[in-house]
């Protein structure tokens, strides 16, 4: 399943980069949503919810601990010897299919861990040993079930030369090692009350946004929508087909190349699975518009000056009216509705 790649709530609803249409509503949906929705308001107000309760494990704390070691680990250059498995090998690698270039086979200065099986197989174990400055071909076949069809099953040559081989050895968990990482904490004891407290926090974060997520659906279930505007589903569709194309973009292929090679897909499942995903948006749209409607839920002139300067001081602009000339306005206006209908819900929630 590919992942929804416009911007999410806490809740999981999904917030809306619209296009800047005029219309006679003040909801986010664009459409006259009493027109398609049915909710009481007792189906929307008073949801009760259940908020898991936390408990930090000694496991967790210690896979933290683990984590942390893990990413500081010493490199070390090895020069007197060739690839052995664990060894960490910058490479330059081309790869080619029918003596063609592919998309994604062709990379310089990558860093690989000999047996991480990060690559197909073949790859890595042809690389044992070589030595530095070696260039190598690799006669290799794609596996019949290769998450890309473009590439299942072909043969591929890649051309690799290793630029330079290193070890990684895992520190120990010692008071010096909190201090070289730490200018807070000076012992393990304090750093590991530390870890606790960040993983409290985290677990307490997930499970208030289970909470919500729970609230949020309840009521999308308890909404009954006649229809979803076709032009509705179209807009969704659009706004994320137009994301995985510049994704696409960016990664120099075309889109259909991209998601096979990427997601697996071929090109109608693609299409298949955006259309639901926006299908699905439409709909909570929809009842997102139908409760600011009935709740009369709008922003002012004031929240939109502030929440502009907001945004400029975190994304580097002199001020919020800049910020606001260089954004789709009536876009961002209705992201902030749609956000205070979310706030309003959850207010009148009941979570427990």
């Amino acid at each position: 399943m590919m992942k929804k790649l416009l911007i999410i709530v806490s809740m999981g609803v999904l917030i809306l980069s619209l296009t800047g249409c005029a219309n006679k509503n003040k909801n986010a949906s664009g459409v006259d949503a009493e027109k398609y929705v049915t909710l009481t308001q007792d189906q929307y107000m008073g949801i009760e919810a259940t908020k898991e309760a936390v408990e930090v494990t000694d496991e967790e704390i210690q896979a933290r601990i683990d984590s942390t070691l893990e990413s500081n680990k010493v490199k070390t250059d090895v020069t007197d010897r060739a690839v052995q498995e664990g060894d960490i090998v910058n490479i330059d690698f081309m790869g080619t299919i029918d003596g063609e270039e592919f998309a994604g086979g062709t990379n310089e200065g990558y860093e690989l861990e000999i047996g991480s099986n990060s690559f197909i197989d073949g790859f890595e174990s042809g690389l044992i040993g070589h030595n530095a400055g070696e260039t190598l071909t690799l006669n290799l076949t794609f596996p019949e079930d290769y998450s890309s069809t473009l590439y299942a099953g072909k043969d591929v040559v890649f051309d690799v030369t290793i630029n330079s081989i290193s070890t990684e050895i895992l520190p120990e968990y010692t008071d010096e090692f909190v201090q070289s990482i730490s200018e807070d904490y000076k012992t393990t004891a304090e750093y590991t009350e530390y870890l606790k407290g960040v993983l409290q926090d985290e677990e307490e974060t997930a499970a208030q946004q289970n909470a919500e997520n729970s609230v949020w659906n309840q009521i999308v279930s308890n909404a009954v929508v006649s229809e979803i505007p076709q032009e509705l589903i179209d807009k969704y569709y659009n706004m994320m087909n137009d994301t995985y194309e510049q994704y696409a973009e960016s990664a120099g292929m075309e889109l259909e190349d991209f998601i096979s090679a990427y997601y697996g897909l071929d090109y109608a499942a693609y299409e298949q699975n955006v259309k639901e995903q926006a299908e699905s948006i439409a709909k909570e749209s929809l009842v997102i518009g139908y409760i600011a409607d009935k709740e009369d839920i709008a922003v002012t002139d004031e929240e939109l000056q502030e929440q502009a300067a907001l945004y400029a001081a975190q994304y580097g602009y002199e001020s919020g009216d800049a910020f606001l000339e260089a954004t789709d306005q009536e876009a961002f206006k209705e992201n902030l509705s749609n956000q205070k209908v979310l706030d309003f819900v959850l207010d009148n929630a009941v979570i427990k």
